[in-house]
């Protein structure tokens, strides 16, 4: 569930400039953020949304009106549907209280994929007569709705236990211990060859979420701990690729959290009761807007490995058109890659941490993202991979104008064409590659849009408030 209160007449993005440079993006999203959580500072705005006028049915005429936006998963709907309205009413009572007031609010419930509730507030004093909330205020209404929402999980303990895995679950791992310290003062992270058992004892945890759980002697251990009476969860976070291996784990759990659509059946025809789908995100603090040096500056840039069948004879059929182009390839074994002695200047091999393929990932014009196929690694059962990888949210947060290839999923976090770019076999990635370097207007609308729903939806803290709310619902 998220919960965020904001000003109805938001700022537009019609009005940005249709070029913009890096500096200027770094700008935007600073005032992105400011726009949406803070007043005019007069008070007034000229602009009303559709939702304002169709409720309402009147400009702005003094009225102070508010949106307070919440958004519910399926799972989460006959749990906060009644929740989310005390919590409201109680945030407008401490106003009404403080400022001697009175508020109206008119709710909109619409059932969907999502549940959305909108909610206008109205401030209006004894007399009936419009009054002004000030700045200040609205931003306690706003922390008030945070706070009544964190306090369903804020003094749970939560012990994560991570891989122990350096790559490439390190830069992933520590995102998700620094969002947990944010989220709840109480949580601490360990590593799976650490004695869990005794953390527990020690810790007890109200929850305790296993990061990938391959290590089958620590799956015996989670059965130990449930006889706590301890929830338990595991993020199964290199699904389908290595579910041969999950398949033996996820039975031991409460919870199972799948990166990919394509297993949730898979995981429930072995037994698993609570499957649900919890893609990785970005984290904001690593992969962001930022002015770069010359030597990350590329038209087309790929950070990753060149290994699997698929991805090799996608690069080899394209070598010789890459050399005819300003490109940057960035990972493991690329000097594999065809034409490698042709190549080699525009190679960077090496592993790749996440701060530096940021640099990557700001210095291209165009950033390519190619999954891997379904069947490689331990697949043995043939589960599809419907769903993206974390590359794309980590490209989409730089800023970056990102070419992917197809997944079903796709269309769940951007839209083609508005969002993100999409090509289907090599010609027709070469004929994108061809249009978009001739027209960089059309290139900044979409990494502006893909940034701005990235920031919004796909961050680690995201992630992370859905499973909690699951676990603790």
């Amino acid at each position: 569930m998220s919960i965020r209160v904001r000003r109805t007449g938001s700022y537009r993005l019609s009005n940005l400039k249709q070029s913009i440079s890096i500096k200027a993006l770094r700008i935007y999203i600073k005032h992105i953020e400011q726009q949406n959580r803070l007043f005019d500072k007069n008070g007034d705005h000229a602009n009303r949304n559709h939702f304002m006028k169709k409720v309402i049915g009147q400009k702005n005429q003094g009225v102070a009106a508010y949106k307070i936006s919440i958004s519910f998963r399926k799972h989460e709907i006959k749990e906060y549907k009644f929740h989310v309205k005390k919590i409201v009413r109680e945030m407008m009572d401490k106003y009404e209280q403080k400022n001697k007031t009175q508020l109206d609010w008119i709710g909109a419930f619409s059932e969907g994929k999502h549940l959305c509730c909108n909610i206008v507030i109205r401030g209006r004093n004894q007399s009936d007569k419009p009054v002004s909330i000030k700045k200040k205020n609205i931003e306690q209404m706003e922390y008030d709705a945070k706070q009544a929402k964190e306090s369903l999980y804020q003094n749970k303990r939560i012990l994560f236990v991570n891989t122990g895995i350096v790559f490439p679950y390190l830069p992933i791992e520590q995102s998700i211990t620094k969002t947990l310290d944010i989220i709840t003062p109480h949580s601490l992270a360990i590593n799976q060859g650490d004695d869990v058992l005794q953390v527990v004892h020690e810790f007890k945890p109200d929850l305790v979420i296993v990061l990938l759980g391959h290590n089958g002697y620590l799956a015996q251990k989670i059965s130990l701990i449930r006889n706590l009476g301890i929830k338990t969860a595991l993020w199964a976070t290199d699904d389908p690729y290595f579910i041969d291996v999950s398949k033996e784990v996820a039975a031991y759990y409460d919870y199972v959290f799948t990166i990919d659509t394509g297993c949730i059946g898979f995981y429930r025809n072995i037994g698993c009761q609570n499957v649900f789908h919890l893609p990785l995100a970005t984290d904001p603090e690593v992969f962001r807007p930022m002015d770069v040096t010359s030597s990350y500056r590329s038209d087309i840039c790929f950070v990753g490995s060149l290994y699997g069948a698929r991805r090799t004879a996608f690069f080899n059929s394209i070598s010789s058109y890459l050399l005819t182009k300003n490109v940057l390839l960035v990972g493991l074994y690329w000097d594999q890659i065809q034409n490698y002695s042709l190549l080699q200047d525009k190679i960077r091999l090496g592993w790749t941490p996440g701060e530096e393929a940021a640099r990557y990932y700001n210095g291209a014009k165009i950033v390519i993202n190619l999954h891997r196929e379904h069947n490689e690694n331990l697949n043995h059962f043939q589960v599809p991979a419907l769903s993206i990888n974390n590359r794309t949210f980590e490209i989409a947060s730089c800023g970056s104008f990102q070419l992917t290839d197809i997944r079903p999923d796709l269309n769940e976090f951007y839209k083609p064409g508005l969002e993100i770019e999409t090509f289907k076999h090599p010609d027709d990635f070469i004929n994108k590659i061809e249009y978009y370097l001739k027209n960089e207007q059309e290139m900044n609308k979409i990494k502006i849009n893909t940034l701005r729903r990235t920031l919004r939806e796909n961050t680690y803290e995201k992630r992370l408030r859905q499973l909690l709310d699951i676990c603790f619902s």
